[in-house]
């Protein structure tokens, strides 16, 4: 019966993938959920700004930070570094209500660079910005942040050009003694209360006092090397990176997730603690954490609106064998009511 139901597994997900991949170009930006009218959403949101957004940025050739992430000699032909997804995160950290994003797993650092190029790009928001512009993200790979923050690497070539400043965190690593583990949270909360000097620490105490014209307009960067949970803890809770982070920065306007990983712990904390204005899902049509994070949302009645998805082919013809089921990428962008 196993091998029956991944077998079913398999056809459901290859039916999408085919239904999913006619007619897709890859940079086409998505849609606007069908059925969602503005007065679904509060006054608030900037709903109109974002539709308008997404509709230009479908028809463009290529968008802002594509034309900047090109000087970095990043291959803007890549269909995982320049995609419909990353052009809708530009639109969403344009917005005015966006200051503070957290794209969960830094990876080769493309999201979170195209967020936080954009979080300083409007002289506008500058002026009306109650929080400094902020992105953090985890990577559990340390000479991996080492080689992207170096000045060869796009995250030193970017803040050489003045696009972000680079922050790094070492956080203790999986294996390492219980005492390292709780002298690296203290330290890196410690860290974030010097930045909320600046930054605020959160959006209720952000609301007091206007920023600085000069800390407005500078985006930092936070690589942090280790992992957000601790996942060798199994089903048992402790205070961990991403509850600090959250217990300091939250709410999130922004929260991104792109990786093929379950993540229950990690979505659990966040959807609690970290509490986000705007959730951004990659990868909703195969097995991880963005398909059953998309499929919770759908189904909270808590506000939460499916506003845009789209995908992303990664390959014109089809993959050879089982392959071919992670071929065409799914997202969607959620944002709650509040």
């Amino acid at each position: 019966s196993i091998c029956c139901c991944s077998l079913l597994d398999v056809l459901l997900d290859e039916h999408e993938n085919r239904k999913a991949s006619r007619g897709l170009a890859r940079h086409a930006t998505g849609q606007l959920q069908e059925g969602l009218s503005v007065r679904q959403l509060q006054e608030d949101f900037p709903y109109a700004e974002l539709a308008a957004c997404l509709e230009l940025s479908g028809q463009n050739k290529s968008s802002t930070w594509e034309t900047a992430a090109d000087t970095l000699g990043i291959n803007i032909e890549d269909p995982l570094a320049c995609n419909g997804f990353v052009r809708a995160l530009e639109c969403v950290a344009r917005l005015p209500l966006v200051d503070v994003v957290l794209d969960v797993f830094l990876g080769s650092a493309n999201t979170g660079m195209a967020a936080a190029f954009h979080l300083a790009q409007d002289e506008k928001r500058h002026r009306s910005r109650r929080r400094a512009p902020e992105v953090f993200s985890f990577e559990w790979q340390p000479e991996l942040i080492e080689e992207l923050v170096a000045s060869t690497g796009r995250l030193g070539q970017g803040a050489a050009r003045g696009w972000w400043q680079n922050r790094v965190v070492k956080l203790s690593q999986e294996a390492e003694p219980e005492s390292l583990h709780w002298k690296s949270l203290l330290d890196f909360q410690s860290l974030l209360l010097e930045g909320g000097s600046h930054a605020g620490a959160g959006a209720a105490a952000a609301q007091e006092q206007s920023l600085s014209p000069a800390i407005a307009k500078t985006t930092t960067f936070w690589a942090i090397s280790g992992m957000p949970y601790r996942r060798s803890l199994g089903e048992q809770y402790e205070w961990n990176p991403l509850e600090v982070l959250c217990q300091h920065r939250g709410p999130l306007d922004v929260v991104l997730m792109d990786t093929g990983a379950v993540c229950e712990a990690e979505w659990m904390i966040i959807e609690k603690i970290c509490q986000p204005r705007i959730v951004m899902l990659f990868n909703t049509n195969i097995k991880g954490a963005g398909s059953w994070i998309a499929e919770r949302l759908g189904l909270q009645g808590s506000g939460w609106h499916r506003v845009a998805s789209g995908a992303v082919p990664l390959s014109p013809t089809q993959w050879f064998n089982l392959m071919e089921i992670r071929r065409v990428r799914a997202w969607a962008v959620f944002v709650q009511d509040r």
